[in-house]
């Protein structure tokens, strides 16, 4: 697959949420599946079956998410990939933009963690679950280049909602829910830890490294000048009192 091709790849996990799809069709799926058990008998119990089956679902995209953000990368050329992340940024916060209208206008809980019978709004609501987690994804390997958009616009107030909009519909597994956190930390939606690095900033890694070689560098000759001077003292010593000139 070519770098256009690719990138045309990335834009549909944006525009096409699983609800377009998979979603649609949960409780007809799930009745289907399972002809010998027990017929939903309320709608709370199938809105319970549609967020399990749901939550496999975005299991399931996320780690294609993840495998195309790292295909990126490898890809190369760094332009390239600068102008292609800024294209994914905007084509996200339009979606998102767009699918938080649509929840407000609704008065959707997040808290309630149940599927509203409306399908536009279904849509609506796993855009936001979907490109909340891409979102941050994409600052945890292009932070520099994220954050400067981040900082732009309405894009920060905007993923600030989506991210609490998602921690409150909880239902992310929890390899999402980490990356999840470190991406909050390294936008500062969420306080930092104290121990807050991020493992996937190229220059972070580099400049840590660097660190690392310096520190070692100044150990090995702070332990180098200890080592000479132990053996002069050592041969002091063994030589015993030297006599003076008047002495001799």
């Amino acid at each position: 697959m070519n770098f256009v091709n690719f990138v045309g790849f990335l834009f549909l996990f944006i525009l096409f949420s699983i609800s377009a799809g998979e979603l649609n069709d949960v409780p007809a799926k799930h009745n289907e599946e399972h002809k010998d058990h027990i017929k939903v008998s309320n709608k709370n119990e199938q809105h319970i079956d549609e967020v399990k089956i749901y939550q496999q679902l975005l299991k399931k995209k996320r780690m294609e998410q993840s495998t195309a953000v790292k295909n990126l990368i490898q890809m190369g050329d760094g332009e390239k990939q600068k102008k292609t992340v800024l294209e994914l940024i905007s084509a996200m916060s339009k979606v998102l933009s767009s699918a938080r209208t649509a929840i407000e206008g609704a008065k959707y809980d997040p808290k309630s963690k149940k599927f509203p019978d409306d399908q536009k709004l279904r849509e609506r609501i796993c855009e936001v679950l979907e490109n909340t987690p891409f979102f941050l994804e994409f600052s945890l390997y292009y932070p520099n280049i994220v954050r400067k958009a981040y900082k732009n616009g309405n894009i920060e107030e905007l993923i600030r909602w989506t991210y609490q909009f998602s921690m409150d519909f909880n239902i992310y597994d929890d390899s999402t829910l980490k990356m999840i956190n470190l991406g909050a930390q390294e936008l500062n939606i969420i306080e930092r830890s104290e121990d807050f690095f991020n493992p996937y900033d190229k220059l972070a890694m580099r400049d840590m490294k660097q660190l690392e070689t310096m520190k070692a560098a100044k150990e090995a000759k702070a332990e180098k000048e200890r080592k000479k001077k132990e053996y002069q003292k050592k041969q002091k010593r063994q030589n015993g009192p030297s006599l003076s000139r008047s002495e001799l």
